[in-house]
C-alpha cells in the first residue's frame, strides 16, 4: 500500500486471555482475519499488551502470580492503545483510524 485512509485503517486489541495474533492472525481455512481484511485494501494493525503475546515482558511477571497485583490494568491497556494510536496516525498522516476489540478489548477501545 502507497496511501492511507482513516476508514481503511483498522488497529485490533486482544481479551484478557490471549494475545492479538492466536484471535485476529491465526489461519482458518488457510486465511486469517487480518489478512483477509488487508487483502480487501485495509491497513491492519495488531497490538498486544504490555505481558501478552510477544510485547514486553513487565519484571513483576518472573515472581509468582500472587507476588503481585495484577500486572496489567484497565489505565494502563488504555495508555498502551492510546501510545500504539498515537504511532499509527503518525507513521500512516492520518488524523484518525478505527478502532476494533475483542471481549476485554471492546471495554479498552470504547474507553
Amino acid at each position: 500500500m502507497t496511501t492511507f485512509r482513516p476508514e481503511q485503517t483498522v488497529l485490533y486489541v486482544h481479551g484478557a486471555t490471549y494475545p492479538s495474533e492466536t484471535a485476529f492472525d491465526l489461519k482458518l481455512d488457510g486465511v486469517s482475519w487480518m489478512e483477509y481484511m488487508a487483502s480487501r485494501g485495509y491497513d491492519v494493525w495488531l497490538l498486544d499488551l504490555r505481558g501478552y503475546g510477544k510485547s514486553t515482558r513487565p519484571p513483576e511477571m518472573a515472581d509468582k502470580p500472587e507476588a503481585n497485583p495484577p500486572i496489567v490494568r484497565g489505565d494502563t491497556a488504555v495508555k498502551d492503545i492510546g501510545t500504539a494510536v498515537d504511532f499509527i496516525l503518525h507513521r500512516r498522516n492520518i488524523p484518525r483510524l478505527n478502532l476494533l476489540g475483542f471481549s476485554w478489548g471492546t471495554t479498552l477501545m470504547a474507553t
